[in-house]
């Protein structure tokens, strides 16, 4: 069992994360944020949160912050987002969405739509799968394959020095892995990528599309130019698919040293109604729609560790350990 995995069990045994949830009922929401996950894993996630809370839309969320308490009959909202884009989407989520009758709203990145740009982190995780003997070289660090995929946190290391890189010096890293990968690894990848046919199937099922710029960087380590282009071409890009408005972003990673006000500003000024961060807790009556909190599941986590997720626990339990720590 995971480190984490036991805190969160041991939260839930003590009652604390029952205590929490109660006095979280005042006001607020909580938004989770999935990435591949398969079906087993979505129906009974759905079936542990649609018992304590009432899974809607972040329109519907927002608009309940102004309204009465929850009760202990009135069960608080929760708002369901997934990342990246992946065709096991469309096999595994969509069908147990659709059946339990709850919304969602799916974030994409147009590159890599059918596979045209392979997603840089998937391309550092199988080059690390492929080549267990070798480095990977960031700056004046190497990573020795075998060890980060061994420790975790040597992963957490090797990815944190990644996402720190300027732009052009990560996507150079990434570009010397990909040339290193044999074609039908690459084939693979492609086939995990989702489809321009497959978004107009999830939009065509009910769910919300939003954009997660067009490829993935990390915004804070990128030019405004680029910034721009991210940002407002991945809104205009999925306009143009889906032929309607794209309303809703989600912030690449998303984590504090991620985005800031450069990115909020640009975000804003595109016309979007709402973004979405990686920074774990509830959103309150003080709650910044551009910035609206989003706490991640891990998909092989325990059950647990979800229950903590959404109630907000996790998120203030990470605060006051940065607070100690800073």
């Amino acid at each position: 069992m995971q480190r984490s995995d036991l805190v969160a069990t041991l939260l839930v045994a003590s009652g604390m994360n029952r205590l929490w949830r109660r006095l979280r009922r005042a006001r607020g929401f909580p938004v989770l944020a999935y990435h591949e996950v398969d079906r087993e894993t979505v129906e009974i996630h759905l079936e542990v949160l649609k018992r304590h809370y009432r899974i809607t839309t972040v329109a519907d969320a927002c608009a309940g912050i102004r309204e009465e308490p929850h009760s202990p009959h009135n069960r608080p909202p929760l708002v369901l987002t997934f990342d990246d884009g992946y065709a096991s989407w469309t096999r595994n989520v969509v069908p147990a969405l659709s059946q339990h009758g709850v919304p969602a709203i799916f974030f994409v990145c147009p590159a890599f739509l059918d596979g045209e740009t392979l997603p840089w982190f998937e391309v550092v995780e199988r080059y690390l799968r492929l080549y267990p003997g070798a480095e990977v070289a960031v700056g004046p660090r190497r990573f020795s394959c075998q060890r980060v995929l061994d420790q975790a946190g040597e992963r957490r290391a090797l990815f944190r020095c990644l996402k720190a890189l300027p732009l052009e010096e990560h996507r150079d890293v990434v570009r010397q892995l990909e040339t290193q990968l044999p074609r039908e690894e690459k084939d693979a990848m492609r086939k995990r990528c989702l489809s321009c046919d497959d978004v107009r199937r999830i939009r065509g099922a009910g769910f919300e599309i939003g954009a997660h710029s067009l490829s993935h960087p990390i915004l804070s380590k990128a030019s405004l130019a680029c910034v721009e282009e991210e940002i407002r071409g991945s809104k205009a890009w999925l306009e143009a698919l889906l032929q309607e408005p794209v309303r809703y972003f989600a912030y690449p990673n998303g984590g504090r040293a991620d985005f800031g006000c450069r990115e909020v500003a640009v975000v804003r000024e595109a016309g979007y109604t709402a973004a979405f961060s990686a920074l774990p807790g509830w959103n309150g009556q003080d709650v910044d729609r551009f910035r609206l909190r989003r706490a991640v599941v891990a998909p092989r986590g325990s059950i647990h560790r979800l229950e903590i997720a959404a109630s907000g626990l996790l998120g203030r339990l990470e605060d006051v350990w940065r607070w100690r720590h800073d």
